[in-house]
């Protein structure tokens, strides 16, 4: 027997992406709209091409993954307060109107988050192991963050990103690389007077 897929395991596929593809096939009147998207699964990415028809005034989105039989779902529309329109795709399991599709990388089909297990957990922040956890996470969330930087230094002083970056890892509790980064700084001011 194999176990449900975690939701954080799946590839997401959103009505967002979608939206300019759904204009077009409303302006084409009746052409076949055909295009793909790439959607991500960590560090795996998964190509999806897809075709978009109007059937009764609606439009239907047909998927073709890799491997997989290509899948037919429809697209609801529905009305925003100020005159717009707002697409959801219905489920094809549950029929439910959802706006993100999930692909299990070990099944076939798009299916809707209800028929995933989530793996979010929470942390109590009050207890020891609770607080110890936290002030990990955040310190994982900067030294990750710090990764993306490319550039910290521009034109003489630190970027707006990096600065950002220092006040995250003052309030995660790394005072000390926030303090030997302010003393360069003060010493870079001090030659340059």
């Amino acid at each position: 027997m194999t176990r449900p897929s975690l939701i954080e395991e799946c590839y997401q596929l959103s009505t967002s992406a979608l939206k300019r593809s759904i204009a077009r096939c409303r302006n084409a009147s009746g052409a076949v709209i055909t295009d793909q998207i790439s959607l991500l699964n960590g560090k795996n990415e998964l190509i999806v091409n897809y075709w978009l028809e109007m059937e009764g005034g609606e439009p239907i989105v047909t998927l073709a993954a890799l491997n997989r039989e290509p899948q037919k779902i429809s697209l609801l529309t529905l009305g925003t307060p100020f005159a717009g329109t707002r697409y959801y795709f219905e489920c094809p399991e549950c029929l439910r109107r959802c706006d993100k599709l999930y692909l299990s990388p070990t099944e076939r089909e798009f299916k809707c988050q209800q028929h995933f297990i989530y793996a979010l957990t929470t942390i109590n922040r009050q207890s020891t192991n609770g607080q110890y956890l936290y002030q990990l996470s955040r310190k994982a969330k900067v030294i990750d963050k710090r990764e993306a930087i490319s550039r910290i230094w521009y034109c003489g002083s630190y970027t707006r990103r990096y600065c950002s970056l220092l006040k995250m890892a003052a309030r995660a509790g790394m005072t000390d690389y926030v303090n030997s980064v302010m003393k360069i700084w003060q010493d870079v001011q001090a030659s340059a007077t």
